[in-house]
């Protein structure tokens, strides 16, 4: 995968292309939900292997960024 450019959400095994789409339309507040990139990777990762400390996230901190950008994309600066 080059930079800028995700995998085919069609790609992953059922159900993980359901939770992907869910994660990109209501964590992530994404238009485009047929592309994967590798930080909804690290979200499903932290969703399916919680305990695992390589993939532990600060959950809150990231749902904060994400706001923070769809204010910003929403205000058109």
């Amino acid at each position: 995968m080059q930079k800028g450019q995700g995998y085919d959400i069609n790609s992953l095994p059922h159900p993980w292309g359901g939770v992907v789409e869910f994660v990109i339309k209501y964590m992530t507040y994404e238009e485009g939900y047929s592309t994967i990139f590798k930080y909804h990777l690290r979200i499903l990762a932290h969703l399916r292997f919680p305990q695992v400390e390589a993939f532990s996230m600060n959950v809150p901190y990231f749902l904060l960024r994400s706001l923070h950008l769809m204010e910003h994309l929403a205000q058109g600066s």
